[in-house]
């Protein structure tokens, strides 16, 4: 899990949520207009994922962000961290 003053997702945290959202690499990488290659660089660690392309995959494919894990509840919102 992120934690605050942690912006960038770890390699597992881009795998859970790309396995959470169903869909392969190339998809996922698809849906943020990024290359296969640099997603699969993500998920081994290679290069760190930029935090702001991270959230565009979650709110795309719909899968939680662990940086707003209240995001969407209508109790929550980002800045209530």
């Amino acid at each position: 899990m992120l934690t605050v003053g942690d912006p960038i997702p770890s390699p597992q945290e881009i795998i859970e949520a790309r396995d959470q959202a169903g869909m392969t690499q190339a998809q996922a990488a698809a849906l943020v207009h990024a290359k296969a290659e640099s997603w699969r660089a993500w998920e081994a660690g290679r290069y760190k994922m930029p935090a702001g392309l991270f959230e565009l995959f979650c709110i795309k494919a719909g899968v939680p962000n662990p940086f707003y894990p209240d995001f969407g509840d209508p109790g929550g919102s980002p800045g209530d961290q």
